[in-house]
């Protein structure tokens, strides 16, 4: 039996013609087409939402916009208003202002970013409870609002975290958990293969440029779908956000769908450029066959559908069509209006293409090398080279156009992320100066180090300072332990910097017990009454040496000079020792303002230390202790769950002390504090103190009496003494096995289990 026969409005009639290798063409395109638009669709999610600093920076942007901002600060409201009972729920007025500008600020977005970053790690790594917890959100509310009125913030705990946003979905997490890995095998493999396959789908048609229209129109329209899709999610996320406590259900809506667009909108615009781009496929395709063809297509295919062919199944099909268009339009009449804009832009693009094409004169056209009519001949002689060639181009402008989005989508302004070292790399260039270390394990190699490093004589505006010369001379010279003090202080516009006592959780009468009394008196002469009157000016965190009057150095301005330091020797780990006044949450975003977060090793201290070539090659360049609120991250230390050290506050050289001090003899490494402890620094005494002799001498003695290597060396001006020639001296000796430096370390190790 022969084949139904068609009338086309726009020719005489025709004969369907269906081979199978003609249905497997059709077959292969539109599996491509679904297989290019999956693949542009995890690409997107791969680098926008499970690569971490997209996903931080789209969070970030998101707090800006007014809807999410002024979540925020309800949230931090209503939680403060909960902490402090029903006498601070009749000052809301007061607390919304002091919050509403606290959400503004730039502390409160280094820490919203801190917890976007630990909220991205833990959606993509773990399977249960996860909370958008900006860690002292409230400590900071808290502050001002103390400021603001002692007497309400009296009543508030000294310390307060806000949840944002709390998922206690299971399922969801661990889908997240899965879709995570899935999407970056995806993005790789789903582009190629779709277009393979829409190319082979090409090559098997009957009339190969007929194929590239159909491929065109079909990219166009599941495009079109996908963002029809995207806006009918957004809607239907935002109608079922349900408000938490007091927040009110409309300014959670609002937020939920401003936070979806930040994420989500480029994705349309990915979709949007990408089915574009298949309809001037199309058009161009479509014009090269005769001058009018895109609209006498159109027109077809519009009476088709006013006069459609005849038979059950056309009429079931075109019924249901006609039903769910009228049910959505009844349902949601306005949210049809961007889908309707979307077809009636893609209509005029596809007539326009076509239309431009049909002004080429027709000699020109009688001239193009294939397809200049329709039928069997045409069909033949269109299978040449120009639709390869064709195909060729669209595949170069798609890659083109993704790179271009991709490039436009990259934050600028931030400071380059530190790629991890390969192995290659670790073994050219050394670690720390020397390929033996680069098979040693920490506990098994000495780091000379500067005490205060950030208070440097050279520096502008420092007194009493421990070191001749800045961090960036430091690192220079060797030194691989810096240990620093990040202070709260305020910036008075004038050049001096006082210091927050009340932030840093101090008073005037316990710093005046560290300095001697010329020292704050010095200082109350730079900064004013230390403790007493107001502060106004630019809040920040400095590193000073108990007061910021005497000297301080912007802290992440000097974690931005670890970092280019780190970028320039590749090789290179460095030890930051802190002794905080901040919270982690401040610390945290200072590494994250210097690009450093990425670089921070996580060490066990039950475990056997790492050496320093893995270090290197998992990118973990800088190794943080901190002598106060460790493990508040995983890269946070607790200083004396890894390091066990010797007594401090020797006046001089004599009083040394080999005895133990902090840590227990169970900690893996073994720090030698080696400066005169008297304010000011004594320069000269403490060059005398850190000969090489004399450092040989005392690391030779400690060693012997506490079983251990001896792995930091911390001293004042090391630069007049030799502390980074004696480091480099006692990593060419031979390690001991367990890093221990005489016998009965064995019973050290069995005792660290």
């Amino acid at each position: 039996m022969s084949p139904p026969a068609t009338t086309d409005p726009a020719g005489p009639p025709r004969r369907l013609r269906f081979s199978g290798r003609g249905l497997l063409g059709r077959a292969l395109a539109i599996v491509g087409v679904l297989v290019v638009v999956s693949g542009i669709v995890a690409t997107y999610l791969r680098e926008e939402v499970v690569e971490q600093e997209a996903f931080v920076t789209h969070a970030t942007r998101a707090l800006q916009t007014p809807e999410v901002g002024d979540l925020v600060a309800e949230q931090v409201i209503t939680q403060l208003v909960d902490e402090g009972g029903t006498d601070l729920i009749t000052a809301r007025p007061l607390v919304r202002p002091i919050v509403e500008a606290l959400v503004t600020s730039e502390t409160f977005r280094d820490l919203f970013e801190v917890a976007a970053r630990d909220t991205h790690r833990l959606l993509f790594t773990r399977d249960d409870d996860v909370s958008f917890a900006v860690a002292d959100a409230g400590t900071l509310a808290v502050a001002a609002l103390r400021s603001a009125s002692p007497g309400l913030g009296n009543r508030l705990p000294a310390v307060l975290d806000v949840d944002v946003v709390a998922i206690r979905d299971g399922t969801l997490l661990a889908g997240l958990v899965r879709a995570g890995d899935r999407v970056k095998t995806l993005a790789l493999v789903l582009p190629p293969v779709g277009l393979l396959l829409i190319l082979s789908g090409i090559a098997l048609a009957r009339d190969p440029r007929a194929a590239l229209v159909r491929s065109g129109l079909a990219l166009a329209v599941v495009c079109g779908l996908l963002i029809a899709g995207l806006a009918f999610w957004r809607s239907s996320l935002a109608s079922g956000a349900v408000a938490p406590g007091q927040l009110a259900d409309a300014d959670v809506r609002a937020a939920v769908s401003a936070a979806w667009g930040i994420f989500f909108n480029p994705l349309r615009d990915w979709l949007l450029a990408v089915g574009v781009a298949g309809l001037l496929v199309a058009g161009l395709a479509a014009g090269r066959v005769t001058a009018t063809s895109a609209s006498e297509r159109f027109a077809a295919l519009a009476r088709r559908i006013a006069r459609p062919l005849s038979g059950p199944v056309h009429r079931t099909a075109r019924g249901m069509v006609f039903l769910v268009l009228g049910g959505l339009l009844l349902w949601q009449p306005f949210g049809l209006v961007p889908l309707a804009a979307l077809l009636l832009g893609g209509i005029l693009v596809y007539l326009g293409t076509g239309e431009l094409l049909a002004l080429i004169p027709e000699r020109i056209r009688a001239a193009m090398p294939a397809g200049t009519g329709r039928g069997p001949v045409a069909a033949r002689r269109s299978r040449g080279w120009t639709p390869w060639i064709t195909a060729a181009m669209v595949l170069l402008v798609g890659i083109a156009g993704a790179g271009a989005i991709v490039g436009a989508s990259v934050p600028s302004g931030e400071r380059a992320s530190l790629e991890p070292a390969s192995p290659e790399q670790a073994t050219a260039v050394g670690c720390n100066g020397s390929r033996a270390l680069c098979d040693r394990r920490l506990d098994q190699v000495v780091f000379p180090g500067t005490h205060n490093s950030f208070s440097a004589a050279l520096e502008p505006g420092w007194l009493f300072a421990n070191q001749r010369v800045g961090i960036e001379d430091q690192l220079e010279a060797g030194i691989r332990l810096l240990m620093l003090d990040p202070h709260h202080g305020v910036d008075d516009g004038e050049g001096r910097v006082r210091t927050d006592l009340e932030a840093d959780g101090t008073s005037r009468n316990r710093v005046a017990a560290e300095l001697s009394r010329d020292a704050l008196r010095a200082a109350e002469r730079l900064g004013g009454r230390v403790g007493l009157g107001s502060l106004s000016g630019r809040r920040g965190v400095y590193l000073c040496h108990s007061l910021c009057e005497l000297g301080s150095e912007s802290f992440v301005a000097q974690l931005d000079v670890l970092h280019d330091f780190l970028n320039r020797r590749p090789g290179e780990i460095v030890v930051v020792h802190l002794e905080p006044s901040v919270s982690p949450g401040l610390v945290a975003a200072a590494f994250r303002r210097a690009n450093l977060l990425d670089t921070l090793a996580v060490l066990d201290p039950q475990e056997p230390m790492p050496t320093l070539g893995e270090l290197l090659r998992q990118g973990d360049r800088v190794i943080v202790l901190t002598e106060r609120n460790g493990g508040a991250y995983d890269w946070y230390h607790p200083a004396y769950d890894i390091v066990q050290d010797t007594p401090l506050g020797a006046r001089k050289a004599g009083e040394f002390s080999c005895a133990p001090n902090r840590g227990d003899s169970s900690r893996p490494l073994f720090m030698m504090n080696h400066w005169i402890d008297r304010f000011p620094p004594p320069r000269s005494e403490n060059a005398r103190a850190s000969t090489r002799r004399a450092l040989l001498d005392r690391v030779a003695h400690c060693e012997e009496v506490r079983g251990r290597t001896v792995n930091l060396i911390a001293t004042d001006f090391f630069d007049d003494g030799a502390v980074v020639e004696v480091a480099r001296e006692l990593n060419a000796r031979e390690p001991e096995p367990s890093g221990s430096a005489a016998q009965g370390t064995d019973a050290d190790r069995r005792s660290r289990g």
